[in-house]
């Protein structure tokens, strides 16, 4: 993997975050902020579970433990460990935005 051009997903601003972030954050955003607007609560009900079928699809065979340790709100090594399993069988950042993409994100100054 090419590490200048793989500088993780875009945020904004200049800035990246890992995959596994990005996975964590749709997971909070799922499971523990309900209450935000419908759309961005269906959106990263969405996204966790594109990503994750993306990852059992390449191999990833822990899915239910890493959605149940989202759903109870954890936040230890381990369940940042099994987010870089996870996002790490889809492949590089590339292939991670191309699942995020498919599951309906979009960044500014898509078409």
């Amino acid at each position: 993997m090419n590490r200048k051009r793989d500088m993780g997903v875009p945020v904004g601003d200049g800035k990246f975050a890992s995959p596994a972030a990005c996975l964590l954050m749709a997971g909070f955003l799922a499971y523990e902020a309900p209450g935000g607007e419908a759309d961005v609560h269906r959106l990263s009900c969405h996204i966790v579970d594109s990503v994750l079928s993306a990852a059992r699809e390449a191999g990833f065979a822990k899915r239910d433990i890493l959605e149940t340790m989202m759903s109870l709100g954890d936040n230890s090594e381990r369940i940042w460990a099994l987010a870089e399993e996870a996002t790490n069988a889809i492949g590089d950042s590339a292939a991670f935005i191309a699942v995020l993409r498919a599951a309906g994100m979009r960044w500014e100054g898509d078409q």
